[in-house]
């Protein structure tokens, strides 16, 4: 009698397992959005019935205990998870429950931000090793003087500057090279500490917001090498801190404006590669500071300016590929810290002034596709200092020279100059329209 009681009471068990089971079924189609950088909104269809309810849980690694949203009611289909660390990812499960059972859906990983502010908070915390704190947790302006975390960031877009406004402090903000395809937002000019914005190798588009005149304690602006439009915007004169100011490789139009002039501290100075027109500026010589100055591959007219050689500082002078006329100044030769001197690819005309010799620092000569004349001076022999295939001379209209050390010295640095006709060796030509007079009265003589 007693061991039929217990085995109807087994029974008994078994079937009131066996009903618990048959109530529940696996949750199907478990998704989940990002809210926020903290909120993920879960959904999930309920197949089960009358079961106690459902639960969300961090899906744990080994060792470590799962972290779980309460007990949520029979037949939930939704819940929006709060407080998730921001800008991470993490695996989430969902499970029904009855009694001490339960059946959990697959598994699902999810990144709690895909914005342009998270991405700079997760280099924080990737590069810098900061905690993924909220947004406004981010360090101080001592702090963030090394701040070069982000030429990792991956980021996407500018989605919202709001949370971005509230980073009083920052002073280095780098995106360098992160296929950032948006226009620059004029909230920018809300970051007033920044001493350093780089947001070069991008895919910006549209044109350099007047706003950036807001920041004024900016010492380096790099926009280069992206697709920004429109004139310089004449506000950047209000950026009297300014030592390095570099917009090239972008597609701005319009002159270089006189309020660059303001920038009085200005050492660095790149505008290579826009559609710039008008000529190179006289107050140029305010810049007195400036060792780099490059307007290569522009639009530009007229001629090199002798306010230039007031720049005492200069070392590298670009202004190749445009449309200068006139001869080459013989001041260029009081230009004596000038390690890099292109001049290549303009329309320039006359001959090489002998005063070039002097400038026995130079690294690269580049007078190429000009329409130059003339016997080569012999004085170039002093530039001792000049880089193996950086000495460029060729495709002018008639330059030459028949003596053998300058011929030598040419050839060494760059061979073939000087193909031979007779005992005359003449520069190659090109399409410029060039006269064999001057040729023609040296044979003569």
């Amino acid at each position: 009698m007693k061991n039929l009681q217990k085995m109807k009471i087994i029974v008994l068990i078994l079937s009131v397992i066996t009903v618990d089971l048959l109530a529940l079924s696996v949750p199907t189609n478990f998704t989940a959005d990002t809210v926020t950088n903290s909120t993920i909104s879960f959904t999930w269809i309920d197949k089960s019935h009358d079961e106690d309810g459902y639960i969300v849980c961090i899906k744990p690694k080994v060792g470590i205990p799962p972290v779980c949203s309460e007990q949520l009611p029979p037949n939930t289909q939704n819940y929006t998870w709060t407080g998730a660390s921001p800008y991470t990812s993490k695996v989430y499960v969902v499970s029904v429950r009855k009694g001490t059972y339960t059946e959990e859906s697959s598994s699902i990983s999810v990144k709690t931000t895909h914005t342009w502010e998270g991405e700079l908070q997760k280099c924080m915390n990737e590069e810098l090793g900061y905690g993924p704190d909220n947004i406004t947790h981010i360090p101080t302006k001592v702090e963030l003087e090394g701040f070069r975390g982000l030429f990792s960031c991956n980021a996407k877009g500018f989605d919202s500057m709001n949370p971005i406004v509230d980073l009083k402090n920052i002073t280095m903000l780098v995106l360098h090279d992160n296929n950032i395809t948006d226009t620059i937002p004029n909230e920018i000019g809300q970051l007033t500490a920044l001493e350093y914005l780089e947001l070069g190798k991008n895919n910006l588009t549209g044109p350099i917001p007047t706003e950036i005149g807001q920041l004024t304690n900016l010492k380096y602006l790099y926009l280069l090498n992206n697709n920004l439009s429109g004139e310089i915007p004449t506000e950047i004169g209000q950026l009297t801190n300014l030592t390095n100011l570099n917009l090239s490789q972008n597609q701005l139009t319009g002159t270089i404006p006189v309020e660059i002039g303001q920038l009085t501290n200005l050492t660095y100075l790149n505008l290579y590669r826009n559609r710039l027109t008008g000529t190179i500026p006289v107050w140029i010589v305010q810049l007195v500071d400036l060792t780099t100055f490059a307007v290569s591959e522009n639009q530009l007219t007229g001629t090199i300016p002798a306010e230039l050689r007031q720049l005492t500082n200069l070392k590298e002078l670009h202004l190749s590929k445009n449309n200068l006329s006139g001869e080459i100044p013989t001041w260029i030769g009081q230009m004596t810290d000038l390690t890099i001197l292109w001049l290549h690819n303009n329309k320039l005309t006359g001959s090489i002034p002998p005063e070039i010799g002097q400038l026995t620092d130079l690294k690269e000569l580049k007078l190429s596709n000009n329409s130059l004349s003339g016997e080569i001076p012999t004085a170039i022999m002093n530039l001792i200092n000049i880089s193996t295939e950086e000495l460029k001379l060729n495709n002018n209209c008639n330059l030459y020279s028949n003596d053998i050390d300058v011929q030598t010295y040419i050839n060494t640095y760059h061979p073939a100059h000087f193909p031979i006709s007779g005992y005359l060796y003449i520069l190659s030509t090109n399409s410029h329209d060039c006269s064999l007079v001057p040729v023609i009265m040296y044979l003569l003589n």
